[in-house]
């Protein structure tokens, strides 16, 4: 077995552990009940009480996201938008563990946003297979 493949292994272990429920003071668009698959959770601040909206949609630098609710409301508006499904549950899942540290809401969003520029930027190479076969990687380091 090579590396890829325990990493997809593990991968697969650590979205199961999650997928079972979602805290409670998390809440979809209208305060609905949130999915897995929603493109868009609001997340109470137990401390302060404030909701904050998180997108787990693709995040390209320099290019703005909707700000608007509605535009979630249709699958066709954002479908092009969202991540491949493991990623977008790892997302969630790492905004779930961002939201246990003990830093300001904007570096929480911060981190979410980075996060999802990464996974997507690796999306564009599906899987690391993909990426080691490009012409540009030559030993242990990009060109």
């Amino acid at each position: 077995m090579n590396i890829f493949n325990k990493y997809h292994l593990a991968l697969q272990d650590l979205l199961q552990s999650y997928s079972n429920e979602i805290p409670k003071n998390i809440s979809s668009i209208d305060n609905s009940k949130p999915t897995w698959g929603d493109p868009v959770w609001y997340i109470l601040d137990v401390d302060t009480g404030v909701r904050h909206r998180y997108l787990f949609t693709k995040a390209i630098k320099g290019r703005r996201r909707s700000k608007n609710d509605s535009y979630f409301r249709k699958l066709k508006n954002y479908q092009s938008d969202l991540l491949t499904k493991n990623y977008g549950l790892l997302l969630k899942v790492y905004a779930l563990d961002v939201q246990q540290q003990k830093v300001v809401n904007n570096s929480k969003q911060l981190r979410i946003t980075v996060a999802s520029q990464i996974l997507t930027e690796s999306e564009k190479y599906r899987n690391l297979n993909d990426l080691l076969n490009r012409p540009e990687f030559i030993g242990d380091q990009f060109v």
